[in-house]
């Protein structure tokens, strides 16, 4: 085939993709304002940030229990340990997260 060939059919497959993607998508309407739904957002970020550095392995495994998913790894090694520390102690980071907050605040005000 050539390159000129390869561009035309490239060109309708794009056409045809666009007029498949713009369809009326009316069928997927569904009226779900009767159903009753409780949100409760656990936030792992404002958790880990506001434990005690001091006593650090025992707040971790703490907060393990809960967030299990982000801390999965061996608490009992010290490497692990000094890295989450590293990580809570960069300035940086410290101030993204009161960053955060803050505009979490005031959104929900």
């Amino acid at each position: 085939m050539n390159k000129k060939f390869q561009v035309i059919i490239l060109f309708f497959m794009l056409i045809t993709l666009l007029f498949q993607a713009c369809k009326d998508k009316r069928k997927l309407d569904v009226d779900v304002s009767e159903i009753d739904i409780n949100i409760q957002i656990k936030r792992y970020g404002k958790a880990l940030f506001e434990i005690n550095i001091e006593n650090l392995q025992t707040e971790l495994k703490k907060l393990q229990k809960e967030y299990e998913f982000f801390l999965g790894s061996n608490l009992d090694d010290t490497t692990n340990i000094i890295k989450i520390r590293d990580y809570l102690l960069d300035p940086v980071l410290i101030n993204i997260s009161n960053n955060i907050l803050t505009l979490i605040i005031w959104i929900n005000s």
